[in-house]
This record gives structure tokens, sequence and C-alpha cells, in this order.
């Protein structure tokens, strides 16, 4: 269950990587768009961390539902945010900025949030 678990946290991390770098890229050009690999990385985020969820309730490991509920309710503003942004020519640049600062927000609590911040 270890081996599937780091798995899981390395799809995560390229998944933080495409989006963020793919929102960082973009920042001086004129016209930023929303970018399939921003799509595939918000999206990638959110599925990594619902397997990562179901893995940690079967192996009967204690959930820590706050930390959980904070990641996810970012991932699902990211994900939403660019599915229904991705259909226009070009986005503002504060929408673009907002991606960014919510993708470091999500790896920050993903990373920061330790054993001493629980609410289980």
């Amino acid at each position: 269950m270890l081996w599937a678990e780091k798995c899981i946290v390395l799809l995560q991390l390229v998944s933080w990587a495409l989006l963020l770098g793919s929102a960082v890229s973009q920042l001086r050009l004129p016209s930023p768009e929303i970018t399939r690999m921003m799509l595939v990385g918000s999206f990638g985020q959110l599925i990594s961390s619902v397997a990562l969820m179901v893995i940690t309730a079967v192996a009967s490991e204690p959930l820590r539902v706050g930390k959980l509920i904070v990641t996810l309710v970012l991932m699902v503003v990211i994900a939403v945010l660019s599915a229904l942004n991705r259909r226009f020519e070009t986005i503002p640049r504060g929408l673009l900025g907002l991606l960014a600062l919510l993708s470091v927000a999500v790896m920050g609590v993903v990373v920061l949030w330790g054993e001493t911040l629980q609410f289980s």
C-alpha cells in the first residue's frame, strides 16, 4: 500500500508542476489562456487527491479530515475555474495569478500541514 501511495503523491506533484509551470509561463504573455496542460494538471491534482483519500480509507489509517477538506475544496475550485475558462480565447491576468496562487496554496497545505493541526 505504501508503494501505491507514493506513486499517487508523485502524480499529484507532477500535476502541480504542470499547472503551476503552465500558469507562470503565461504571466508575461499579452493574451494568456487556459492551456490543455493547465487543465490536465488541475484535474490530475483533484483525481490524485481523491485516490489518496480512498487508499488511506482502505488501509484503515486515520483520515486527517481537516487537511483533506481544505485540499479538496481548493482543488475543486482550481479545476472548476480551469474548466469554465478553457473555452475563452484569453483570460484576465488576475485569474491566471489566482490559479497559480491557489496551486501553491494546495501544495503548501499538503506539505506544511503536519500532525499538530489535526481536526480529526
